[in-house]
């Protein structure tokens, strides 16, 4: 497989709903990439942002 006919399309937007909360909006696509197994573990940084996540829903 040529590495052209891979790619990763990331696209980041601001948005400013009813609510007048400012919201990220990321939308992430892979084509020609592999597929993704889960990790045998978890580590530091998948620990933080689903501490970090939990606060912030329950903040809403």
């Amino acid at each position: 497989m040529s590495l052209r006919s891979r790619f990763v399309w990331l696209v980041f937007a601001l948005a400013l709903p009813i609510s007048n909360l400012l919201h990220l909006l990321i939308e992430w696509v892979e084509s020609g990439v592999p597929p993704v197994t889960p990790p045998e573990r978890q580590g530091f940084g998948s620990r933080l942002l689903q501490r970090g996540l939990a606060l912030e829903s329950e903040a809403i």
